[in-house]
């Protein structure tokens, strides 16, 4: 991959040089499928659900979920931590996302610059509350900036924008106001890049306080450099503000996106790769719209010929590129009138669209009221999200298919925001030419995943990538290669977002039935470092109980592991009031401060009963304990030896010291003072070097202890003692 960093004119000569063989090929059905996972996931019943935002948390490259739930009623926000494996568990108390207003939509992004995704959520105002401002901490927690930043708009909103509207490098903030309760005008809060943000709405004039702002959208149609904004009103014409450098401009009426009606949700992108971005426009009455950009500050209503006539009560939308084709689809959420159901329309890439909504699977007959796009399990191929009012959610996973695609995800460090809002992507292939621009938020409450995706095809590599900052400058990035997830990071480079070269494995070594009464699951963790180099990790375990909350961790130790492999085998005790049920032991390697996940390896097992209250159960930690103690290959080893444990007297850990000159077995166990074994500790194959690990005797009771260590056929007894 070589990268060029050039003046946006010769690129713009290179692009129009590279787009003259954008030829469209003829499509036929989408060739993937979606079927309904959210039970099987973990996604409780929300029957107030409103908007969903997929997006990583925790910079792990999984992408996590929250949703806002509530609307016309108080509810109770919820955060959905991804596991890696495509289920989620609630952590919602733990990063300290509890917001119990009549909430309607998350957005997602960094408003501080610090690298760590804030949220802000959206309330209905129905009971007086306010939307609300969280600011990520480094420790992993989120914090209520509402009052100190200035941005509790206390209106009803079901929409909000994230832009930099003036180019400073800080994203600024758009809310919509619905007026459903009186005059409610829009705020546009300017970032002033102090931990504060002033309203530049009315002086902007974009407050439109008589107006029923529900949806919108933030982008670059005109492509002068800066972000336009389009406001989809309820019951008013919706308004196209041209951006003029900070500045706006109503340019509705010339523009021809009126549209008078009533409008919820809209989104700007690209549908025919011409360069120029289009608009979606959804209504809850009526038709929905589709404008076509014609590059010369109008746009044409292409509804009818491009066949996209959905005339049901229409909710939210968002587009992706489902089948990675290389053209941008749309998904559609509407209500519950009968036989009413989601449209996805298939692009044709000849400005056509087919809906395909039952051909894929998609059958969701209920009130959609948001909609996230993502890809969870990151395999490239977008997820969808639907949040419903009065039935179970929904998470579509894609079955995928042979097509290629690219992920990127921009982090500007010079003139761009951290976030990389409002930056614009252009792939370039030998057939095709497509671009995204980062968007956060818009639409009617939805909120897509930051990274922008592109379908390649039968493509296995871009011939170019062109990046566009915010400022105007650009980079270019050549022969890069596809499926892959980047991040490119501005003045700087393009690269693939990696995790650690680390495996890990679960597995049962006995029975995995436990009965009523309780009993312990014998199992086995294998950790491998393959990076070929010494890694710093954390390794620690979890239960995830039959009601998808999470116990632990059982285990939870940091590692400083050279290039090897490394095999303990382990007991868990399970109380006897437990809850009957399946439930699934999970080993993760990561940080665990930030619940960051890099690996994981799992397995299930069933408990057939319960004997007693399930009220205030604890698993107790893993009853066989050498976990994963440090080794030091570097210090010369003439014979087998194991050091007196310290401290002695313990209780209940003591760390213990031995030493071997070559890789050897050995045996290392704990005996009572009658000669009976009564904990083995370590019994298999170890590597050269000084071992250290810590031994745990919190099951056993006070008295003298024996340590008996292998090795080589050497034997050597110390004494502990053991004073609780």
């Amino acid at each position: 991959m070589n990268r060029y960093n050039f003046k946006s004119i010769i690129a713009g000569l290179l692009l129009t040089l590279l787009s003259s063989g954008n030829m469209a090929p003829t499509f036929a059905s989408i060739d993937v499928t979606f079927t309904d996972v959210a039970a099987e996931a973990g996604i409780e019943l929300n029957i107030l659900s409103q908007g969903a935002a997929f997006f990583d948390e925790n910079g792990d490259g999984k992408e996590d979920l929250y949703l806002a739930v509530g609307g016309f009623i108080s509810g109770d926000n919820v955060y959905y931590r991804s596991r890696g494996d495509l289920t989620f568990e609630i952590a919602t108390a733990e990063v300290n996302l509890i917001d119990s207003g009549p909430s309607t939509m998350d957005l997602v992004a960094d408003f501080n610059n610090d690298g760590l995704m804030d949220v802000y959520v959206t309330s209905h105002d129905y009971l007086g509350i306010p939307n609300h401002m969280y600011y990520r901490q480094a420790g992993g927690s989120y914090l209520d900036v509402t009052a100190s930043t200035g941005t509790g708009h206390q209106y009803e909103s079901h929409d909000a924008m994230a832009f930099d509207y003036d180019g400073d490098g800080w994203l600024d903030l758009f809310v919509a106001s619905a007026n459903h309760m009186g005059i409610e005008p829009n705020a546009l809060y300017h970032n002033n890049g102090d931990g504060t943000f002033t309203d530049m709405a009315v002086v902007l004039g974009l407050d439109l306080s008589e107006f029923y702002g529900m949806g919108g959208s933030a982008g670059d149609y005109d492509n002068d450099g800066d972000p336009d904004i389009y406001i989809a009103n309820e019951f008013t014409d919706n308004v196209l503000f041209r951006n003029d450098g900070g500045t706006f401009t109503d340019v509705t009426a010339t523009a021809g996106v009126a549209a008078a009606g009533a409008s919820k949700s809209a989104y700007f992108e690209d549908y025919d790769a011409d360069g120029w971005l289009d608009i979606y426009l959804v209504s809850r009455f009526g038709t929905n719209q589709l404008f076509r950009n014609n590059g010369d500050g109008t746009f044409s209503d292409v509804t009818v010929s491009a066949g996209v006539t959905d005339s049901q009560q229409g909710r939210t939308m968002g587009w992706a590129d489902f089948d990675n084709d290389g053209w941008l689809d749309i998904f559609v959420c509407n209500s519950d009138l009968p036989g009413s159901n989601e449209f996805l329309w298939h692009n044709q890439g000849d400005g056509t669209f087919i809906d395909e909504a039952i051909a894929v699977g998609i059958n969701d007959p209920y009130y959609s009221d948001g909609l996230s796009i993502g890809d969870p399990n990151g395999d490239g191929f977008m997820d969808i999200y639907i949040s419903n009012q009065a039935a179970m959610d929904r998470l579509y996973v894609n079955s995928g298919n042979s097509n290629h695609w690219i992920s990127i995800a921009p982090s500007g460090r010079t003139s761009t925001n951290q976030a990389g809002v409002g930056v614009r992507v252009t792939v370039v292939t030998d057939t095709h030419r497509q671009f995204r621009e980062v968007q956060s938020g818009g639409g009617y409450q939805s909120h897509m995943s930051l990274p922008v995706e592109f379908g390649m095809g039968s493509s296995t590599s871009a011939d170019s990538i062109i990046i566009r900052w915010t400022d105007g400058h650009e980079e270019i990035y050549t022969n890069v290669a596809a499926d892959l997830y980047y991040i490119a990071v501005e003045d700087s480079t393009l690269y693939p977002f990696s995790l650690p070269e680390l495996a890990i494995s679960a597995t049962p070594s006995g029975s995995v039935i436990i009965p009523s009464q309780g009993g312990t699951i014998d199992f086995n963790i294998t950790l491998e470092n393959m990076s070929g180099n010494t890694l710093s990790f954390d390794i620690w375990t979890e239960i995830r109980l039959p009601n998808n909350i999470s116990f632990g961790p059982t285990i939870n130790r940091a590692l400083n592991l050279p290039p090897t492999i490394i095999s303990r085998d382990l007991t868990q005790g399970v109380p006897a009031g437990a809850p009957a049920g399946t439930y699934t032991y999970y080993a993760f390697v990561g940080d665990q401060s930030q619940q960051s996940v890099w690996t994981y390896g799992s397995f299930d097992f069933t408990k057939s009963g319960i004997d007693g209250s399930t009220s205030g159960f604890v698993f107790p930690d893993c009853q066989e304990i050498e976990i994963f103690g440090s080794v030091d290959e570097t210090k010369t080893v003439i014979s087998p030896e194991m050091k007196p444990p310290s401290p002695n007297p313990f209780n209940p850990t003591t760390v213990v010291e031995f030493a071997i000159p070559k890789p050897d077995h050995v045996k290392l166990a704990l005996f009572n003072s009658m000669g009976r074994k009564v904990l083995d500790i370590v019994d298999g194959y170890r590597q050269a070097g000084q071992h250290q690990l810590t031994v745990n005797a919190g099951h056993l009771p006070s008295g003298v202890y024996f340590l008996r260590f292998e090795a080589s056929g050497i034997s050597q007894v110390s004494k502990a003692l053991l004073v609780k």
